[in-house]
């Protein structure tokens, strides 16, 4: 990724929607926890890691975090414990005993105790629709769902949760790049193109610190949402860096922004 970045006199940016999966899953779940987790500026996967080890959470480390980070990924569309084994260790590098797997399964849905009920709604309305939409109305049909084969019908139903949360997170990024092309000057911005949860731009060196904070502002709060009528329940935020791809610098509101006019740059604080 270092290999791409900017022509001359622009540079790249990178704005990233962060933890935007659990963030969407905590608003269509309603589960009080993850919504208060959010609310409260916390970070969920040390959130999970505490519930796991009992430690408070400002004092979890990075393998700690690391671990509960599968844990979130894993069990937040209602994984198995057994497949959870195999994609923590294939994702994460986390190693796990058949009696780990299980007490970390038993664990996250004893703190996140709202999403089982979410779960089921969903599978309920697969089974009764053979589609499921997401909070804009985008359609994901579920056909598969009447199967006789057994291990269809699971993949289905665990569409019926996937689909609504990863479709709303690609409709958000959609929503701002959009707007992002019709408000920024074309002269001063262009957009690279986008992946997953992550909007890739260059800026020109001379406008960056007009640019980026409006790039974060939109992604954000994309206007796109009033008109289908969403209302988050829970903050959307958008993390930037600014430089080469995958080796840019980080950026905060209130933070200046000095290009060295080769594709890096200097962050500083505007005090």
């Amino acid at each position: 990724r270092s290999l791409i970045g900017a022509p001359p006199g622009w540079t790249f940016v990178e704005a990233d929607y962060s933890q935007i999966e659990l963030r969407i899953a905590a608003m269509l779940s309603g589960d009080t926890t993850m919504i208060n987790t959010f609310i409260n500026n916390l970070d969920i996967h040390s959130k999970t890691a505490s519930s796991l080890n009992g430690k408070p959470i400002d004092q979890q480390t990075k393998e700690d975090r690391k671990s509960a980070k599968a844990v979130n990924f894993g069990f937040v569309y209602g994984m198995g414990w057994r497949k959870f084994k195999d994609y923590a260790r294939d994702n994460y590098g986390v190693i796990l005993t058949d009696e780990e797997a299980q007490l970390y399964r038993k664990r996250f849905f004893e703190t996140y105790s709202d999403l089982p009920a979410w779960h089921e709604k969903q599978r309920r309305i697969a089974r009764m629709y053979k589609q499921v939409r997401n909070l804009i109305g985008r359609v994901r049909r579920l056909p598969e769902v009447d199967s006789p084969d057994p291990a269809k019908v699971a993949e289905a139903e665990r569409q019926a949760i996937n689909s609504p949360v990863q479709s709303f997170g690609s409709d958000l990024m959609l929503m701002s790049l959009i707007e992002l092309h019709k408000k920024l000057p074309k002269d001063k911005f262009k957009i690279v193109g986008s992946v997953h949860d992550a909007g890739l731009f260059i800026v020109r060196d001379d406008a960056l610190n007009e640019i980026v904070p409006r790039i974060k502002e939109v992604m954000e709060h994309p206007e796109l949402l009033d008109v289908f009528g969403v209302s988050p329940t829970v903050p959307i935020v958008a993390e930037v860096e600014i430089g080469d791809w995958g080796v840019g610098k980080p950026w905060e509101p209130g933070q200046k922004i000095i290009p060295n006019g080769d594709g890096t740059v200097e962050i500083v604080s505007e005090d």
